[in-house]
């Protein structure tokens, strides 16, 4: 059987690194969207460096996949690095949109947020406006996660609050290891559902 192609736009941060290790190498063909020079130690993912500004480059690795899946994208803004959620987040994910809906044989994840604190509501805002050019652009071919916080044990910080969240009655804090997530992705590449489809 031949193995599908996945293409994680993002995939060397956090989230992407995690749903990598979720993913059988046997399974799948795993591809890297990245905006900087990568040296892989994993000899089952392929990386390529892209600019989201260009679609040629976008469509040369994703032309032939199964699935694109966006986790691009910033927690907070940093001045400093002159990163914001309009150039790190918003964009390069509206570029790979628009890439993906040239290609009428691929369909598109995007993880998304459940919910986050009142001081993040531009976090939120970013969020919303990828799902909604998303809904406008690829009506029929996209799905989008709405995890909580996203915690694993080698992000301490993270780990802790969500630990603590995860002990809290309030449904939409919906606090999820990053083990647990990367299975719900897995679970929509093989075509079942997940219950991080709608947002509580």
């Amino acid at each position: 059987m031949a193995k599908k192609k996945i293409v994680i736009a993002g995939g060397t941060g956090f989230v992407g690194q995690g749903i990598i290790s979720a993913l059988s190498p046997e399974k799948y063909d795993i591809h890297v969207l990245t905006r900087r020079t990568v040296t892989g130690d994993n000899n089952s993912v392929t990386y390529h460096q892209v600019d989201y500004r260009e679609p040629e480059q976008l469509l040369a690795v994703i032309g032939d996949a199964e699935w694109v899946i966006d986790v691009i994208g910033i927690l907070l803004p940093n001045p400093i690095k002159h990163q914001t959620y309009a150039n790190s987040s918003v964009l390069p994910a509206k570029f790979l949109i628009d890439a993906v809906r040239v290609c009428p044989d691929v369909k598109f994840m995007f993880v998304s947020a459940n919910y986050a604190p009142s001081f993040m509501a531009p976090y939120m805002r970013a969020k919303q406006e990828v799902e909604n050019y998303m809904a406008l652009r690829l009506p029929q071919r996209a799905t989008t996660l709405y995890p909580g916080i996203i915690y694993d044990r080698k992000r301490q910080m993270s780990y802790y609050v969500g630990r603590i969240w995860s002990k809290l009655p309030a449904k939409r804090l919906r606090p999820i290891t990053l083990a647990d997530l990367a299975k719900e992705v897995t679970h929509i590449l093989d075509g079942q559902n997940s219950g991080l489809e709608k947002r509580r």
